[in-house]
């Protein structure tokens, strides 16, 4: 009995520090040099993991992160549209911790060994009406540490709004075993207007080479993330806050190909770097 209650004390660690740092990684450059308040973003893949409900073009993405230490990221997702009815994403990310070492209660050292978390993610979002969308993802969490493996399944809820000036987008992260919470992101992103004056008349229109983005994020506290993205074709400069910190960004789009760089400045803990590339 005592065993058991150890296991289980040591699954719900395992699983809420997962969890914890899962949800603290941008796994995508684009969303990272944005403070990562791109939960009103529509059409990228990379966005799947903040709203499943921003799904509806056919698009893959990969991604690499070099974390702190010998920590490391990666990512691969892929999004598919069949005709205006549905769109379906799946797709994978982990994160591994390096190499960690044993110490027994004397502190003399012991074996190595390794750590990772990965997670397999299914999502589908439907067009209801012409401007909005809603979607849901099912998600296994994959953790090991050392002999120990504990495996979770979780759901997410999103809906979108989108126009040709703002976007609205919210997702839900529903709770989870061992009570490691809810998480949720509410968002604006926003595209300036211009007026364009003609003889007898004028016309309101978007500018594309620029978007504000703004948004709210609930984990464990409430955070605020802000991002400005401009576009000078076929270059995008990008930069964002999150949580006290900086990020810094920039793009590069040509014929179906986009390659995304981002530079996350932790402070004390130092620069993280991150790299995507996106296929349509």
């Amino acid at each position: 009995m005592k065993k058991l209650i150890l296991v289980t004390i040591i699954a719900c660690s395992i699983i809420t520090t997962a969890h914890a740092i899962y949800y603290k990684i941008p796994y995508f450059a684009r969303s990272a040099s944005l403070g990562e308040a791109t939960v009103s973003l529509l059409g990228d893949a990379s966005n799947i993991f903040y709203n499943p409900a921003s799904l509806n073009s056919k698009n893959i993405s990969f991604s690499l992160t070099e974390w702190f230490l010998d920590t490391r990221a990666g990512s691969c997702f892929g999004s598919y549209r069949y005709e205006n009815y549905f769109t379906f994403g799946a797709g994978v990310n982990y994160f591994t911790y390096g190499q960690l070492r044993y110490f027994d209660a004397e502190g003399n050292p012991g074996d190595y060994f390794s750590a990772s978390l990965w997670q397999y993610r299914l999502s589908i979002a439907k067009q209801l009406y012409q401007h909005f969308s809603i979607g849901i993802g099912a998600k296994l969490l994959d953790q090991n540490i050392a002999t120990v493996r504990v495996t979770q399944t979780t759901i997410d809820y999103g809906m979108i709004f989108y126009s040709r000036f703002v976007n609205i987008g919210a997702s839900l992260h529903d709770p989870t075993m061992c009570n490691s919470g809810t998480y949720y992101d509410i968002g604006v992103s926003v595209k300036p207007i211009s007026v364009l004056i003609k003889l007898n008349d004028w016309t309101i229109i978007p500018r594309n080479d620029l978007l504000l983005l703004v948004a709210i994020n609930y984990q464990d506290n409430l955070n605020w993330r802000a991002g400005i993205e401009y576009n000078y074709k076929p270059v995008s400069f990008r930069i964002g806050y999150n949580d006290k910190r900086l990020s810094y960004g920039i793009g590069y789009h040509q014929r179906g190909f986009s390659f995304d760089y981002a530079l996350v400045n932790y402070s004390d803990l130092g620069l993280t770097q991150q790299f995507s590339i996106t296929i349509r």
